[in-house]
């Protein structure tokens, strides 16, 4: 930016930024950052400058320096005049309640309408501008920013109503007000000028700072300049920071005089522009490359975009200065790149240079059977892992690669063959403006594989192998295809079928398959099996057991199965004979019965009938003459062998399936205190008989209330029987327990009185009564 010998009033720094900005952008080529990798990769690349500059190019630069000093012809590079265009600018006005504040006796946004309106008035008739405003509309209200009047060609009479109408009245959101107005941008190709006029800081909680270093990161082309009106040293470091990061500059001023003043000088300065049009050829043709130019020596760069294709394009606006230019062609394999230093730009003259990028081209189709197929493809240096390039043909196909000259190779791989699939092409020679054209056809055979079974066609595995190796290449199975096609690349392979639905599963292989291009071997896979068939009958009626086959004699498990679904179960069986073993959970305990030394026969079925017998116990639970829930546990009888438990706590009375015999039952009421248990000895359960029994429990309701003082105080509880010194059950004070009729004794302890004090008292519990025990301590 300009260095100014005095800018100190709002006026003129206003009218310094407008004019600068208006001739600094004008002109400008219609730059883009938009291009994908995918398009700029697959187009033609090459090297040069114009003139002598560049007399010879290498043959895969990264980065060429080129010195600026001379044309061809030994002369100072050709400059022609240049005549500027206005730039879009979009104004943002503070009108929060702040801008009534008055400087030198009349209110700030009197002053801020006032050199609006005049900086509108000398604004060029072909100018774009637009106009947001915030804190305008509603008092305390973050949400108030409004685009008064969008980027359009000027109206200055409509833009005029807008600033005269504007009212201070709420709060300072300017983050809010610069992320608005920079969604409008995001579509735009050229750069935009935002001005900010503000009479303080954020008020609204966010760091316009920040997001104004986001926007341009994410590539919004804006410059933003920052005027403080009569602002704190606190206000200014925002306001500046945020006019940094836009790539701008800050204005502090105090009165409207100095203002017109400054603005003067500003604007005479700011008209002195000239510019840089760069041009970039391959062979001999104008292209779109990505250029950005740097101001000399920076790292950063001041502007990017693309070089001209129009002969009328005047390029890119500048200052006058000295400047450097990178070039890249990333439309060509390697992406060559072309930086030129020291370009001199002087006021109302245009400089021209031209980058020569001339390069050839490999023109690859790829086919399958005739057809367009997909591969992908990697190019590298002859002879060598220096990888030039990736592309596929899954978009273009022929696919065409511009490539710098030289002597390449190329790989083509069709991964969705089985195995994947490869052609090589050596020592490609490529010259400029030649295309060399090359053809990889991954053309393949097909084997057709049918499975039967007893003579009717069945599902198995399929696994495709290289000959004689563990390496599979390609799956499948004669699920839904019966023969089964699957595609190969001509060669020799090997073939296993495995059927799962047998007993133990069984494989047949194919060794030394010859596959063929274009046409079709065809393989059968015979499988012979046998059936068991196993009914499981409980009481004479069908039940569900768990089956589990055995090699005979051995503990080797070949298969497993239930009657859930399917009462008989089929289980089919490879020739041979087996152990089975039926196991019936239902009842307690379980019972299992064995066949042993089944003898099964291809294409025969062998039948099997497992029948278990059971009775069953059904037990309720009364309290109080109501079903309540106790715990069961059954025994076979006289002895500590459990064989069932369960509880009525869903199911009231509970029934448990038992096979006939002698049993004891365990009933255990837990609710009331102390716990209650039941015994009853040898009942007998019958098959296909039910045996009822029926528990009584009683049961009372104990309360304790403790105080002190007329307050309640919390006190713990052990309960004894009458005398004893061993607690039964313990409790909480002010909850209700329920207990077992009787005549019992309390230790009411009041924790949380000093000293804890205790009391211990006699108490009866009578069925269905509550009894309360009144506590005083």
């Amino acid at each position: 930016m300009y260095k100014l010998r005095f800018v100190a009033c709002f006026t003129c720094i206003f009218m310094l930024i407008i004019t600068m900005l208006v001739n600094n952008t004008a002109g400008a080529p219609q730059l883009s950052a938009d291009m994908t990798i995918e398009q700029f990769e697959n187009t033609e690349m090459g090297l040069g400058s114009q003139g002598t500059i560049v007399q010879t190019v290498p043959a895969h630069p990264k980065m060429l320096y080129i010195a600026e000093a001379q044309t061809a012809d030994g002369t100072a590079p050709k400059k022609v005049s240049s005549e500027g265009t206005s730039a879009a600018i979009i104004f943002i006005l503070d009108a929060s309640g702040s801008m009534w504040a008055q400087v030198e006796g009349k209110a700030k946004i009197g002053i801020a309408k006032e050199i609006l309106i005049e900086l509108i008035r000398d604004l060029p008739d072909d100018a774009a501008t637009g106009l947001t405003a915030y804190g305008h509309r509603r008092k305390g209200d973050c949400r108030d920013v409004e685009e008064l009047v969008p980027l359009q060609p000027i109206d200055k009479k409509a833009l005029t109503a807008e600033i005269e109408a504007i009212n201070p009245k709420g709060k300072t959101p300017i983050t809010l007000s610069v992320q608005m107005t920079a969604d409008k941008l995001r579509a735009l190709e050229d750069e935009t000028i935002i001005i900010l006029v503000s009479d303080g800081k954020e008020t609204c909680e966010g760091d316009p700072c920040a997001l104004v270093g986001e926007l341009k990161k994410a590539g919004i082309k804006f410059t933003m300049h920052v005027i403080g009106f009569d602002v704190t040293e606190e206000e200014r470091v925002q306001l500046e920071c945020m006019a940094k990061a836009g790539g701008g500059e800050y204005f502090t001023a105090k009165t409207a005089q100095e203002f017109r003043l400054a603005a003067q000088e500003v604007v005479q300065e700011s008209r002195n522009f000239g510019n840089l049009k760069v041009t970039a050829l391959r062979n001999g043709t104008p292209i779109k490359a990505h250029m950005e130019i740097f101001v000399q020596g920076e790292v950063e760069s001041i502007t990017s975009g693309r070089t001209v294709t129009d002969p009328d394009s005047p390029g890119a606006k500048l200052k006058p200065g000295t400047y450097d230019l990178h070039v890249v062609d990333r439309e060509t394999a390697t992406m060559p790149e072309v930086m030129i230093e020291g370009i001199t730009i002087e006021a109302g003259q245009t400089v021209s240079r031209e980058v020569d990028f001339s390069s050839g081209a490999l023109r690859l189709t790829v086919q399958k059977d005739g057809n367009p197929s997909v591969a992908a493809v990697r190019i590298t240096e002859a002879g060598t892992k220096s990888r030039v390039a990736d592309r596929d043909t899954s978009v273009h196909n022929p696919l065409t690669i511009h490539l710098l000259p030289g002597t390449y190779d190329v790989v083509v791989k069709d991964d969705r063959t089985s195995p994947p699939q490869e052609v090589v092409f050596t020592n490609i020679a490529i010259e400029n403006g030649i295309t060399i054209e090359k053809t990889a056809d991954f053309s393949e055979g097909f084997l057709s594989v049918e499975v039967l079974v007893d003579e009717q066609k069945d599902t198995a595995g399929l696994s495709v192998y290289e000959p004689g190796t563990e390496n599979r290449v390609a799956t499948g199975d004669t699920s839904r295809d019966n023969p089964k096609i699957i595609k190969l690349v001509p060669g020799t392979y090997d073939l296993r079928v495995i059927y799962k639905k047998s007993r133990p599963e069984r494989e047949v292989r194919f060794n030394g398959i010859e596959i063929t291009a274009g046409k079709t071997v065809e393989k059968r896979a015979e499988f012979g099996a046998g059936l068991l068939s196993v009914e499981v009958l409980v009481n004479e009626r069908k039940g569900t057991a768990g089956l589990s086959i055995y090699e005979a004699g051995t503990n080797n498990r070949i298969a497993t199965g239930d009657t859930s679904r399917d009462n008989p179960k089929i289980i089919k069986l490879v020739p041979g004979t087996y152990d089975l073993r039926v196991t019936y959970k239902k009842s307690r305990p379980e019972r299992e019965l064995r066949f042993e030394g089944i003898e099964i026969t291809a294409g025969k079925t062998i039948e099997k009938q497992a029948d278990f017998v059971e009775g069953s116990v059904s037990v309720e639970v009364m309290v109080n003459d109501r079903k309540g829930t106790a715990g069961l546990a059954i025994y076979e009888a006289g002895t500590s062998k459990r064989v069932a438990t369960g509880d009525t706590s869903r199911d009231n009375p509970k029934a448990i399936k038992l096979n006939p015999g002698a049993y004891d039952l365990k009933v255990i009421y837990k609710k009331a205190k102390p716990e209650t248990e039941e015994l009853i000895r040898g009942f007998q359960v019958v098959k296909g008989q039910t045996v009822e029994k029926r528990l009584d429990f009683q049961e009372g309701i104990l309360e304790v209330r403790s105080t002190s003082g007329g307050t309640s105080v919390k006190s713990d509880l052990q309960f004894f029987n009458p005398g004893e010194k061993r607690r039964f059950a313990t409790g909480s004070g002010g909850k209700t327990i329920a207990m077992r009729p009787g005549s019992y004794e309390a230790l009411i302890r009041a924790y949380k009185l000093p000293g804890k004090p205790e009391k211990r008292v006699s108490f009866t519990i009578r069925v269905g009564q509550t009894t309360i025990l009144d506590v005083v301590f």
